[in-house]
């Protein structure tokens, strides 16, 4: 025990802390409602807003890596949530674009644009 703090929670805190560095934290998840997607699309999303690009295979070890082996889906299953979070953002003129070979996007200028549409929703 850490001053009355369990390992246990110690654990969990850094978990939340670590999701919130690539953008899959409750915290990130709850600002990106304002689109209506999926949770998975969300993560996505997250992702997108924080890092340059997002590999295919990082997108999947951050969204399924805490699953039992048995229980992943196919990485190629990845694409359905790519695809629902490009639909999505067309709605807003923002464009998901596909570096190939490496992944997925956003320029920094829709980065800005999903920004200003976070904010502009914020309580």
């Amino acid at each position: 025990m850490h001053g009355g703090i369990s390992e246990i929670q110690c654990l969990r805190d850094r978990i939340e802390e670590l999701e919130g560095l690539l953008g899959a934290g409750k915290e990130d998840l709850d600002r990106l409602a304002v689109f209506g997607m999926p949770a998975i699309c969300s993560v996505i999303l997250g992702l997108l807003l924080k890092r340059v690009v997002v590999r295919r295979e990082a997108a999947y070890v951050v969204i399924y890596g805490n699953r039992p082996e048995a229980e992943q889906p196919q990485i190629k299953g990845l694409d359905v949530y790519v695809w629902r979070v490009r639909q999505r953002l067309r709605l807003h003129q923002i464009e998901l674009k596909t570096q190939f070979r490496v992944g997925w996007y956003l320029t920094p200028d829709d980065k800005a644009k999903i920004n200003a549409l976070i904010g502009a929703v914020r309580p």
